[in-house]
């Protein structure tokens, strides 16, 4: 195992499970590492260090499908009924025993031939394909039925965004109208007296005014902390 072994084991976990589209994978990279190392210098290893590896999954939000879930399962149960039957063996050790013939195996010369020739009859098909699909591009150009199907604010973060801003617009509004009542209700002189000294009126003014003093201030803070946020990033 090399000094690079958890980059091309994040890169390989990452080809092989779902991930979110913001996933860290700088502290996946590293906790990945962490169970490298825990696998490379722990001689009694053993398939504990797949519940680390689904800890490490799980904590990622990754998805793991659920054939290599039941794969890493019955791996698990064999080696309980391994370790029965003879207490000192060690699945992950025959494992690494046996990694060096299998891969060995893989990069045979005739094995990648075999894989280069099959690689590169799907790709020329599919360089086959191109021309028809140009003259059909080219042609479309040249009727003028060409198009382009854009969905705005397709990105879950475009829609949180506008969301936010007509939240904002909206307590905005709401905010300077109830001041603006407010100041109505307090300069007129009307409406019956709760006290011998203020009006009903006046009263609820003073509430109203209460309310859009709130409301604006929360829109001036979520201001400056998304400000603050933003600058942190």
């Amino acid at each position: 195992m090399g000094i690079d072994d958890n980059v091309a084991a994040t890169d390989a976990l990452l080809m092989v499970v779902g991930s979110p589209t913001d996933t860290d994978v700088t502290t996946l990279r590293r906790e990945i590492g962490q169970v490298i190392t825990t696998l490379r210098f722990r001689t009694d290893a053993g398939t504990d260090v797949f519940a680390d590896l689904f800890d490490v999954i799980r904590r990622h939000g990754l998805a793991l499908p659920p054939q290599v879930a039941a794969a890493l399962r019955t791996i698990a149960s064999a080696e309980e009924s391994l370790v029965t039957l003879d207490p000192t063996f060690s699945l992950i050790g025959a494992a690494q025993r046996s990694a060096a013939d299998i891969t060995a195996r893989m990069l045979a010369p005739d094995r990648i031939a075999d894989l280069t020739k099959a690689r590169g009859s799907v790709v020329a098909a599919s360089l086959g394909r191109l021309p028809s699909r140009f003259e059909r591009t080219t042609a479309a150009l040249a009727d003028g039925t060409f198009s382009v199907r854009v969905r705005p604010l397709a990105d879950p973060d475009d829609r949180r965004w506008l969301r936010g801003r007509l939240n904002d617009v909206v307590v905005s509004v709401v905010a300077v109208g109830a001041i603006l009542a407010a100041v109505l209700l307090i300069v007129a002189d009307t409406g019956p007296f709760v006290t011998p000294r203020i009006r009903l009126n006046t009263l609820l003014g003073f509430s109203l005014a209460l309310c859009g003093f709130v409301l604006g201030l929360r829109s001036v803070l979520k201001v400056f902390t998304r400000t603050d946020r933003q600058a942190r990033r």
